[in-house]
């Protein structure tokens, strides 16, 4: 779960793929024969009749999302929500099911620690107010202040390309500090990074 841009490990599913795959049930009932004895046998029936599934594997999620078999730094987010919805999954370890996940596309070139750096930085223009306003001109309301999330909406944010040289090195900087904070639930001037969100976008000055 997220809140407040802090991702939450509050929840889990199983997950059989890449490194933790299970392809026979004879396999499956020995690695785990206690989950497999309570919980997944009693509803084989059940999951054997979803659309759209291996009979064969029929312990298998229904979408499983081929793109998170592998684990990678990303950032998450939930299905609804507004700046808050946002978080970094720095380990790569979060399945994400009733939400959405982003990875870099500048890893050519690039170490782990400018990606990493990235990564905050992005947190941290995505916490802000800025991001709000924002969401407000590409998203449809849902209610209670959240907006769909989903990827014809988030594809159309205008988003200021952080690593280039029209984003000053000590916004770039302040950006990565404050959304390092974030993310581990520290608290950070609000006004600090309303107007650090600005200054990326070339609005104005600090």
């Amino acid at each position: 779960s997220i809140r407040r841009n802090v991702l939450s490990l509050s929840s889990y599913v199983f997950y059989p793929y890449g490194k933790f795959a299970i392809t026979e049930e004879s396999e499956l009932e020995s690695r785990l024969p206690n989950y497999f004895a309570s919980v997944l046998l009693p509803a084989k029936v059940r999951l054997s009749k979803r659309a759209g599934i291996d009979q064969s594997r029929w312990w298998e999620l229904t979408r499983h999302r081929d793109w998170q078999i592998e684990e990678e730094p990303k950032l998450v987010s939930t299905y609804f929500g507004d700046k808050g919805s946002f978080a970094i999954d720095e380990e790569g370890h979060s399945v994400v099911l009733q939400g959405y996940a982003w990875f870099s596309k500048v890893a050519d070139g690039r170490s782990s620690d400018i990606l990493q750096g990235l990564s905050a930085a992005c947190l941290g223009l995505l916490a802000s107010t800025t991001m709000d306003d924002l969401l407000a001109a590409v998203s449809n309301h849902v209610g209670g202040g959240q907006w769909d999330l989903s990827t014809r909406f988030v594809d159309r944010l205008p988003l200021p390309d952080l690593l280039s040289d029209r984003v000053p090195a000590d916004v770039f900087s302040s950006l990565v500090d404050l959304g390092d904070r974030i993310s581990r639930g520290l608290e950070v001037s609000r006004k600090l990074l309303d107007d650090l969100a600005i200054a990326a976008y070339g609005l104005s000055g600090l």
